[in-house]
C-alpha cells in the first residue's frame, strides 16, 4: 500500500513546475498540502489529514534540489537574433561550447516560453546555437520572454 509520503512526492514530482518552486523554497507547503488532499485520499482510498501531508512537504522540500542549472553556463547575455518574414518567425541563441555538456538548457528557454502560453512550433539545435521558430504573432512576445531571462537584477 502506498505511503502519504509517496503519495506526496508522486504528485509533486510529475509537475517539474511544482518540483523547482519547491527546490527554490516559495511554495507554501500549508497551501499546497490544502489542494493536493484530495488526490492524496484519493490515491490511498481513506482520509488523510493535512498535517501528515505538510510534514511529508517538508521532509520533500529538503531533498528536492536541481541537478543543473542552465543559467550558470551564461556568464554574459548571449546573442539573440530575430527573423521575421511572412510564413517563418524564428529566434536564435548563440550558447557557449559548455552548453553541449548542461542539461537543461532547452528546458531553461522552453519553460519560460510555455508558462506564458507561447507555442513553439519548431526546435532546431546544434552546438553552438538553438533556434525557435514560433507563429508570427507570438515572435515579439518570445523574445521578450527570452532576454528578460539574462536581465541582471538592480
Amino acid at each position: 500500500m502506498i505511503t502519504v509520503p509517496e503519495a506526496t512526492n508522486k504528485i509533486v514530482m510529475r509537475s517539474r513546475y511544482l518540483a523547482e518552486a519547491m527546490s527554490k523554497g516559495i511554495i507554501n507547503n500549508s497551501s499546497l498540502a490544502r489542494y493536493i488532499k484530495p488526490e492524496i485520499e484519493e490515491m490511498l482510498i481513506k482520509p488523510v489529514s493535512q498535517s501528515a501531508i505538510i510534514m511529508a512537504l517538508n521532509r520533500m522540500e529538503k531533498e528536492i534540489k536541481p541537478k543543473y542549472f542552465a543559467g550558470n553556463i551564461f556568464k554574459n547575455s548571449p546573442q539573440i537574433t530575430v527573423h521575421s518574414d511572412a510564413s517563418t518567425s524564428s529566434i536564435t541563441i548563440s550558447v557557449p561550447k559548455e552548453a553541449v555538456k548542461t542539461p537543461g538548457i532547452l528546458y531553461f528557454f522552453i519553460k519560460s516560453l510555455a508558462w506564458e502560453g507561447i507555442n513553439i512550433l519548431e526546435v532546431k539545435t546544434s552546438t553552438n546555437e538553438i533556434t525557435m521558430n514560433f507563429e508570427k504573432k507570438d515572435i515579439n512576445r518570445a523574445f521578450a520572454i527570452i532576454q528578460s531571462l539574462f536581465e541582471k537584477s538592480v
